[in-house]
């Protein structure tokens, strides 16, 4: 195989760095041949050398792990952690997705329910930034979870507070539920895997080498996790695009390769030329991504605009991203009355709306129709406690918007609730419908941008959230393969 000027680079910083320690980003634009990239340099590393691939997600390390050499471990960072957690801890431990709210059922005041939604999310942000409980032992890499902190982290993540509950009363409540997590150790979530050895202070094997993919979505507490797994003489190679970093939301760094590139004094090389998009489609993403180059054989390709369209546009290969979740709601329905298969990716979106169902719902509404006059008054009560933040208000419209939809046809809460899992399970034929959230990593021959005006959101204030809306509209155009369709807000059919 014939490598290009930016392989090779990256192919000879390893030769120089076999018998030297050292770090290094890749910047890797959508499509740029990166697995491959990552292979080749592998195959470089000495087999007397501790080696470690470490992937975004399971399938990925699997899928690696069947092209990397033997003496390269292919796994994610999660199992690595939870590796750590069982040589450390004592035997017998499980994970439960739902140990934190199993603290709050347990442990607080049964006041904190009506909070338990917010109070669940902002831990699992805590152990990402790495907040330990004030009082205690602060490891390298930890930082103390004072007040001000937890206020910090409530504004960047807009977490809303039930009216009843103050701001005291819930950070009271956060420090209870942080200091619970780390007594309670018989059981871990997904996120003790990472904080966990770092909160602990765990002793950690160590590795000559860790590649790292989708570097530009590791949190804090994994960039302190793999400080803990390098040998203070090893080599790291981060392999990331900062322009597709989009999930500061979930608890991500948004700033996560320039950190790594501070943290471990990083060089950084460029892989620029992707082999997926054509030049029609390369040219747009080029208004976002300067440096993104088209490869030699690439096709043309086209991007199209036109005026109307209707529901024959789209073929079971095709994939339709929008920003929002409320305008793919509206197509699936459209699509499903006019007996087109269809699938909504997104099982935790699904999950989101559920949550909010229940709990505008409580125990006693039964009928859809006195669920949706209790559903225009939290919207409203909603609305209200963030006129201030437009964001937080376009979040709110789009969720109640969707639930609505979802409302549709059925008469009660359950159905309601069953109909929001039905449109939310995972098909195996059909037109796929996504936010560009859950598109990244997906690719299509045709891809269509449902209402592109949505891109980038007006309500992006803060600075992390401008940049990230930008990310998000590279991302979407990035994901064709041949086509890129623009669809107006107009349908005819």
């Amino acid at each position: 195989m014939e490598f290009s000027q930016y392989q090779a680079a990256i192919f000879t910083w390893v030769h120089e760095h076999l018998d030297a320690p050292g770090a290094l980003i890749v910047e890797a634009v959508a499509g740029s041949g990166k697995t491959t990239t990552i292979v080749k340099a592998a195959e470089l590393i000495p087999t007397d050398h501790k080696a470690a691939f470490l992937a975004f997600n399971k399938s990925i390390a699997t899928e690696l792990g069947n092209r990397l050499p033997a003496h390269v471990e292919a796994k994610t960072l999660n199992a690595l952690g939870f590796a750590v957690c069982r040589a450390r801890l004592p035997k017998g431990i499980q994970i439960d997705r739902n140990k934190t709210r199993d603290l709050i059922d347990a442990k607080l005041p049964g006041e904190a329910q009506v909070a338990k939604g917010e109070l669940m999310g902002l831990i699992g942000k805590a152990k990402a930034h790495g907040l330990v409980p004030a009082g205690g032992a602060i490891p390298s890499g930890t930082y103390e979870a004072t007040p001000a902190r937890w206020v910090t982290l409530m504004t960047r993540y807009d977490v809303d507070l039930p009216d009843e509950i103050t701001e005291g009363q819930f950070i009271d409540w956060a420090n209870q539920l942080l200091a619970l997590g780390l007594k309670e150790l018989h059981v871990l979530d997904f996120d003790d895997q990472l904080y966990l050895p770092v909160a602990l202070d765990m002793a950690t094997w160590k590795y000559d080498w860790l590649i790292v993919d989708e570097a530009q979505d590791v949190s804090h507490v994994q960039r302190t996790l793999l400080r803990k797994f390098l040998k203070r003489d090893g080599r790291l190679i981060a392999v990331g695009d900062s322009h597709q970093a989009i999930y500061g939301f979930r608890g991500a760094d948004s700033q996560s390769l320039a950190n790594i590139a501070r943290v471990f004094g990083a060089t950084t090389l460029p892989l620029s030329i992707t082999y997926r998009c054509p030049r029609s489609v390369v040219a747009i993403a080029q208004q976002y991504v300067p440096q993104i180059e088209c490869a030699p054989t690439a096709e043309d390709g086209e991007v199209l605009h036109p005026a109307t369209w209707s529901l024959d546009s789209f073929s079971d290969s095709d994939l339709v991203v929008c920003r929002n979740t409320a305008p793919l709601i509206d197509l699936a329905y459209r699509c499903i009355a006019a007996g087109r298969p269809v699938r909504v990716m997104g099982r935790e979106i699904g999950q989101g709306l559920i949550n909010i169902v229940q709990r505008v719902a409580g125990r006693r509404t039964v009928a859809v129709d006195a669920f949706l006059i209790k559903l225009a008054t939290w919207r409203t009560r909603m609305l209200a406690k963030v006129r201030d933040d437009e964001s937080k208000a376009a979040a709110i419209e789009d969720k109640a918007t969707c639930i609505e939809m979802l409302a549709r046809g059925v008469e009660t809460v359950a159905e309601l609730v069953r109909a929001i899992d039905a449109i939310f399970a995972d098909g195996t034929c059909g037109v796929r419908l996504a936010t560009v959230h859950k598109a990244k990593g997906l690719e299509a021959p045709r891809v269509f941008i449902l209402e592109p005006d949505l891109m980038p959101s007006k309500w992006a204030r803060q600075a992390w959230q401008v940049e990230q809306e930008a990310n998000l509209a590279y991302v979407a155009v990035t994901r064709a393969l041949e086509t890129l369709v623009y669809l107006p807000l107009a349908i005819v059919g």
